[in-house]
C-alpha cells in the first residue's frame, strides 16, 4: 500500500508541476492516502522519517491545492451557463476573470511547487519503506492498533464539531469535518486490507464526504461572486444574483449531509475500525 500510493503520488507529479488540473487532483488524492498509510504502516510512525515525509507531503499537497478552489468554481459556474441558469453576458465576462484569477495562481503553484524539496521527500519516504516491509503478526496488530487510534483521533473531532454546531450550516468547520472523514475512510480502508475485508459502509462514508465538498466548492464560489458584488461595476448585480443561488446549493448540501445521520455513521465506522484490532490480537 505504500509502495502503490507512492508510485500513484510520483506519477501524477510532472502534470501536476506543468498545471494540469487533472493531474494536481490525482496528486493530491495519492498523497492524501500516502500521508495516512504512512501514519498507520510506518515501523516507527511518530519517528523521524515518517514525520519527515509527513511533513513534505503536507506541503507538496497544500502547494497544488492552491488553485483548486478556482478549477472547481470555473466548472461550476462553466455547468451553470450550459444549464441556461445564467446566459447573460456578464456572467460570461464574470467566468472570464475567474479564468484570469486561475492562471496567475496557477503559475504561482507551478513556481511554488519547483521549490519544494522533492528529493528529500524520495528519501524519506525510501526510508519508510524499508523499514515498513515486516508482515508479521506483531507489525500487522501494531498496524490495525494505529488505525485505531487514528480513527478514534478523527471521529472525536467530527463529533466535537458536529455536536457544537447542533445541525447550523458553518462552512468552516464543517470543511474540517469533510477532511477528518477522509481521514477515518482511509483508516477503514487500510484495515480492510490488512484484516481481510472488514466491512464498513464505504458508500455511505464517500457521499456523506461528497455533500461536505458539494458544500464547501459552491460556498467558495458565492463567496468569490459576492466580492464581486461589492464592486462598483456593471456587473455586480449578475454577480449578487449567482452569489444567491450557490448560496442555496449550499444549503442543499448541508441538509442532504445531516439527512445522512453522519454521527452515526461515524460511530460505526470507528467501532468497526477497533473491532478489527481486537479480533487479530
Amino acid at each position: 500500500m505504500l509502495a502503490r500510493h507512492g508510485r500513484d503520488f510520483f506519477k501524477a507529479l510532472p502534470l501536476a508541476m506543468a498545471g494540469d488540473s487533472g493531474a494536481i487532483h490525482d496528486m493530491r488524492v495519492a498523497g492524501r492516502r500516502l500521508r495516512i498509510a504512512i501514519r498507520i504502516l510506518s515501523h516507527r510512525p511518530e519517528g523521524r522519517h515518517a514525520n519527515r515525509a509527513d511533513r513534505l507531503l503536507r506541503d507538496l499537497i497544500r502547494t497544488a491545492g492552491a488553485c483548486r478552489d478556482q478549477d472547481v468554481s470555473i466548472s461550476l459556474l462553466e455547468a451553470e451557463l450550459e444549464a441556461g441558469g445564467a446566459r447573460s453576458a456578464d456572467a460570461k465576462r464574470l467566468l472570464g476573470r475567474l479564468r484570469a484569477a486561475r492562471a496567475f495562481a496557477r503559475h504561482r503553484m507551478t513556481e511554488a511547487l519547483l521549490d519544494q524539496d522533492l528529493r528529500t521527500l524520495r528519501r524519506e519516504l525510501r526510508a519508510v519503506l524499508r523499514r515498513a516491509s515486516s508482515k508479521d503478526s506483531v507489525a500487522l496488530a501494531q498496524a490495525l492498533s494505529e488505525s485505531a487510534r487514528l480513527a478514534s483521533g478523527a471521529a472525536g473531532e467530527i463529533n466535537a464539531i458536529l455536536t457544537a454546531l447542533k445541525g447550523r450550516y458553518e462552512a468552516a468547520p464543517l470543511h474540517t469535518v469533510r477532511t477528518r472523514l477522509r481521514r477515518l475512510r482511509y483508516a477503514a480502508e487500510i484495515t480492510g486490507r490488512i484484516a481481510g475485508g472488514t466491512a464498513t459502509r464505504d458508500s455511505d462514508l464517500r457521499a456523506t464526504q461528497g455533500h461536505l465538498g458539494v458544500l464547501h466548492d459552491t460556498h467558495v464560489l458565492a463567496a468569490w461572486l459576492s466580492r464581486q458584488a461589492m464592486r462598483t461595476d456593471a456587473l455586480a448585480r449578475t454577480a449578487a444574483s449567482l452569489s444567491r443561488r450557490f448560496r442555496r446549493m449550499s444549503g442543499a448540501a448541508h441538509r442532504a449531509f445531516e439527512a445522512g445521520a453522519p454521527l452515526q455513521l461515524v460511530h460505526e465506522t470507528r467501532a468497526t475500525i477497533e473491532a478489527a484490532g481486537r479480533n487479530l490480537r
